[in-house]
C-alpha cells in the first residue's frame, strides 16, 4: 500500500479513549530520584560506573561539517534552570541530512524516562503491524441449561492493553445475549500468556497505589483503577464522592468537606488513608475542598490483578441481572473448552496512540510482552499481519531466539515464541533483532520494561535520532508520528504554553521522572525543511528543563532550516530509500489525530 494510501486510511483510527484516561495516567512527574545523572546502575549501587556510550555511525563518504553550538536561547533556560551542559544530551538532525546540524554529549546513553515508549511503539507497529488486536475469551466446558451455565467459567487473558470498563460490560452483555443468566462455578482466570513474576507496585516509589506504578499482566481490566470522584455542590456543606467500578471487596467512605474559596490545588487539603491488602482495601477520604474547583477525580490501584478482575465482573455481571455462585482461581483453559464470547481490542495503531500521546506505563509494558507472546495456543488472534512487517530470516536464530517452529518465510513477521510465556527479556530480545534489521545496532540500549518506568533504562540522544529518521521512512510512518503528542495541542503537550503556535509542526514524545526531562520527536521548519531532535536531561534540576526545551523547539521551527540551507543541505533533501511520493504525502500527516 502506497503511503498516501496509508495517511488517507489514518484518518480512520478512532480518537476516542475511555473516561478521564489521561488522568489515570499521566502522573510521572513527582517521582523520587532516579540516582546521579547518566548513572548506567540501579540506584542502589552504590559504585561508581563507567559512562557507556553510543556507538557512532561509521563514516562514509567526504568530511561532514561539525555540529553546530546549542542554541542561546537554550544555553540562557538550561543555566537559568542550573542545569550544567554535561547532564544534557542533544541531538538536532534534518531527515535526509549526513550528520547532525547540533550535537552535544549525542553518544552518552541516558535515562530517557517515558520517551522510551518510541523504541516498544515503533518495534510494536512495524512487527505485529498497525492492524493487529487481541481477543480476550470467555470459555467454557460445562452445558448451558435453562440459562444457567453448570460450571465453572474462563477467562483466557490477551494481555490486551486497554480492557477497560465499558468493553468489559459490553463482553459480559453478550454471554447474557448468548442464554447464560447463572454461574454454578468459579471464575477461573487463565494468565499463561505471560511469564510468572512477581511484580511490586511500591518498589519503583513506594506509592503501590499509584496507578501509573501498575503492573502488566494478561488480563489487565481497567486498568486495575478505582475512581474516585469528587462532586462539589453550591449550597452543600459536604462533597459528595462516587466511586467506579463499585468492588465488594473495597470499603471507602468520605468526609470530606466543602470550602468556600478559589480552587488553587484541588487535592490539597484532602487526607486519604489506605489501607490495601491486595485481597481486600479500606479507604477514608478527609478534609476540605473548595466547591469552586467542580469535578475532580483520584484513582488509586488498590487489589490485585486477580481480586480486581474478580470484583469488576461480579459487580457487573449483577448489574445486567446475572448471578455468581462461586469465588475466583488461576488455571490454565483446558483444551476443549469453547468459545461463549469475545472482547475485540482497538487496532494496535489506535493502542499506541494513547500510549505515546499520553504516556501510560501499563499500556506501554503490555504491548512490550506482546512482543514475546507465544504463538501455539496463543489467544492473539490479530486481524492482520500485512503491512508494517520485516524480513527477518534467520534473525531469530542469531539472537539466540530459536523456537521449535519452522524459520519464518522471508517478509514475515517475527515468529512468537512457541510453546514459553511471554517475558521481558525475551521481549527485549525482540527489540534488539528488530532493530538490527533496520540497521539499528543500539549498542548502549538498555530496556527493563518498555515503558520508560525505570531506574535502569537507558538509550543515547543519537540513537533516539536515528531511530526517528529510520521510522520516518518506513511504511508505520504515517502511524507511529501521528500517535506523537502536538505541541500546545493534545496529550502531554497540551498545556505547553511556550510551544503555542507550532501546531501541527511539532510532533514530540515527552519524559518525566523527578530528575529527568526528556523530549524526542518530529519538527518542520517555516520553509518545510522535516527535523528529527531528542534532548535528555538527567540533574537534579531536570524540573526546571522545560524552558531549555520548549526553546529548543522553537529554534529547529524558526531557525534551523535557515541555518541548515547555510551548510549546503537543499530543502528538498529526500530521506535515503523515500520516494518522491513519500516525500510530498508526508505534510499530509500534520493534525491527523
Amino acid at each position: 500500500m502506497s503511503v498516501s494510501a496509508r495517511l488517507e486510511g489514518s484518518r480512520s483510527i478512532r480518537a476516542s479513549i475511555a473516561p478521564a484516561l489521561a488522568r489515570v495516567i499521566t502522573a510521572c512527574i513527582a517521582l523520587p530520584p532516579v540516582g546521579a545523572a547518566l548513572a548506567q546502575a540501579a540506584p542502589s549501587a552504590s559504585e561508581p560506573v563507567p559512562v557507556v556510550r553510543a556507538a557512532a555511525p561509521k563514516a562514509t563518504g567526504p568530511a561532514r561539517p561539525a555540529p553546530l553550538l546549542v542554541p542561546d536561547s537554550v544555553q540562557r533556560a538550561l543555566q537559568s534552570a542550573g542545569i550544567p551542559a554535561g547532564a544534557v544530551g542533544l541531538v538536532v538532525q534534518q531527515i535526509g541530512a549526513d550528520s547532525p546540524l547540533i550535537a552535544q554529549n549525542a553518544t552518552v546513553a541516558m535515562n530517557p524516562a517515558s520517551v522510551m515508549k518510541l523504541v516498544t511503539t515503533y518495534t510494536a507497529l512495524s512487527t505485529l503491524g498497525p492492524a493487529w488486536r487481541w481477543h480476550t475469551d470467555l470459555l467454557a466446558t460445562a452445558p448451558i441449561v435453562n440459562g444457567v451455565l453448570e460450571g465453572d467459567l474462563y477467562i483466557r487473558g490477551s494481555g490486551d492493553p486497554k480492557l477497560v470498563i465499558e468493553r468489559v460490560r459490553d463482553w459480559l452483555q453478550t454471554l447474557r445475549t448468548v442464554g447464560v443468566e447463572q454461574i454454578r462455578g468459579d471464575l477461573v482466570f487463565d494468565r499463561s500468556l505471560f511469564e510468572a513474576v512477581e511484580i511490586d507496585p511500591a518498589r519503583f516509589d513506594q506509592e503501590p497505589t499509584r496507578p501509573y506504578n501498575v503492573g502488566p499482566d494478561p488480563l489487565l481490566m481497567n486498568f486495575k483503577a478505582v475512581r474516585f470522584q469528587f462532586l462539589p455542590e453550591p449550597g452543600r456543606a459536604q462533597v459528595p464522592v462516587r466511586a467506579e467500578p463499585m468492588l465488594p471487596q473495597v470499603d471507602w467512605s468520605s468526609s470530606v468537606s466543602a470550602a468556600a474559596g478559589p480552587c488553587g490545588d484541588w487535592r490539597a487539603d484532602i487526607h486519604a488513608e489506605v489501607q490495601s491488602s491486595g485481597a481486600g482495601a479500606k479507604v477514608r477520604f478527609s478534609g476540605r475542598m473548595p466547591s469552586a474547583c467542580g469535578e475532580h477525580s483520584w484513582y488509586l490501584g488498590l487489589l490485585s490483578h486477580p481480586e480486581y478482575d474478580y470484583g469488576l465482573i461480579r459487580s457487573l455481571w449483577t448489574e445486567l441481572g446475572g448471578t455468581l455462585t462461586g469465588s475466583w482461581r488461576d488455571s490454565p483453559t483446558p483444551a476443549d473448552a469453547r468459545v461463549l464470547a469475545s472482547a475485540e481490542s482497538a487496532a494496535l495503531a489506535e493502542i499506541v496512540r494513547d500510549i505515546n500521546k499520553f504516556s501510560n506505563n501499563v499500556m506501554a509494558r503490555q504491548v512490550f510482552l506482546a512482543l514475546s507472546a507465544p504463538l501455539v495456543g496463543n489467544p492473539l488472534v490479530g486481524s492482520s499481519m500485512a503491512g508494517g512487517t520485516v524480513s527477518v530470516s534467520g534473525a531469530l536464530g542469531d539472537a539466540g531466539l530459536a523456537t521449535s517452529e519452522p524459520p519464518p518465510e522471508p517478509g514475515s513477521v517475527l515468529p512468537r515464541f512457541a510453546g514459553r510465556a511471554a517475558s521481558t527479556q525475551r521481549s527485549t530480545q525482540v527489540v534488539r533483532t528488530f532493530l538490527r534489521t533496520r540497521d539499528l545496532d543500539l549498542t548502549e540500549l538498555v530496556l527493563e520494561n518498555g515503558s520508560g518506568l525505570s531506574r535502569i533504562e537507558r538509550i543515547s540522544p543519537q540513537s533516539l535520532a536515528r531511530l526517528l529518521i529510520n521510522a520516518w521512512d518506513s511504511s508505520v510512518m504515517p502511524e507511529f508520528v501521528t500517535s506523537l503528542p502536538i505541541a500546545g495541542v493534545d496529550g502531554t503537550l497540551a498545556g505547553r504554553s511556550g510551544l503555542r503556535g507550532l501546531a501541527g509542526d511539532a510532533h514530540i514524545k515527552t519524559g518525566s521522572l523527578s530528575d529527568v526531562r526528556a523530549i524526542a520527536g518530529y519538527v518542520q521548519d517555516t520553509s518545510g525543511r522535516r527535523f528529527v531532535l531528542a534532548m535528555l536531561v538527567n540533574h537534579a534540576n531536570a524540573s526546571a528543563a522545560t524552558a531549555a526545551q520548549d526553546a529548543l523547539i522553537r529554534w529547529v521551527h524558526d531557525r534551523a532550516g535557515l541555518v541548515q540551507a547555510g551548510l549546503g543541505v537543499p530543502a528538498s533533501t529526500t530521506p535515503h530509500g523515500s520516494s518522491a511520493t513519500h516525500q510530498s504525502t508526508a505534510p499530509a500527516a500534520r493534525g491527523r489525530h
